[in-house]
């Protein structure tokens, strides 16, 4: 376009100028060039992307807390799963198989392994006639199997409702079926 300009003659490039010039002018208003920001909305707007950016840096960081966490909490959980699978195996083949001889309560705390009562324990349990947590304990703790008594102690301490499980499942070992225990 430069080599045009410079073929025509001084006159003809004035002309070309002015018509150039003449375009720009012709156009709307508000086309010709960008309405004026306000510099407060501006401002405005920078301290909101501002914002915004710190909290998707936050939730990115909880984001990775939180995989971090579960990923914690998913190993320790595989490797109580292979410990207490390995107790499992030891306690079959020392007490006989699970559910005729040994069952497995799972409590939030670990696992308890009871095995089938002593009839006389069991007897004498039946005979007091009490459900109070002094005789169940006394029908559970000589019958546990898996976890040592200290660690027993913790768990009941941490979860109460457990004694009253292992009991049951004490009772099941004897031969106590539910329509049994509901007198039907």
């Amino acid at each position: 376009m430069l080599e045009q300009n410079e073929a025509m003659p001084p006159s003809s490039q004035a002309l070309a100028q002015k018509t150039r010039g003449a375009e720009r002018h012709d156009e709307p208003p508000d086309t010709a060039r960008p309405p004026r920001r306000d510099t407060q909305i501006d401002d405005l707007q920078t301290e909101i992307d501002a914002e915004l950016a710190k909290l998707a840096e936050v939730e990115t960081r909880r984001a990775q807390r939180e995989h971090s966490q579960r990923l914690v909490r998913e190993l320790a959980e595989a490797k109580r799963a292979r410990k207490e699978a390995e107790v499992i195996e030891r306690l079959e083949a020392e007490h006989g198989p699970l559910d005729k001889r040994i069952l497995r309560i799972d409590t939030d705390e670990g696992m308890i392994v009871v095995r089938k009562p002593d009839p006389r324990l069991y007897q004498r349990f039946v005979d007091q006639g009490k459900t109070n947590t002094e005789a169940l304990s006394k029908l559970v703790r000589p019958h546990v199997v898996y976890p040592d008594k200290t660690e027993l102690t913790r768990i009941f301490e941490e979860v109460p409702a457990a004694l009253m499980r292992c009991a049951d499942a004490v009772c099941f070992l004897a031969g106590v079926r539910k329509q049994e225990a509901e007198g039907k």
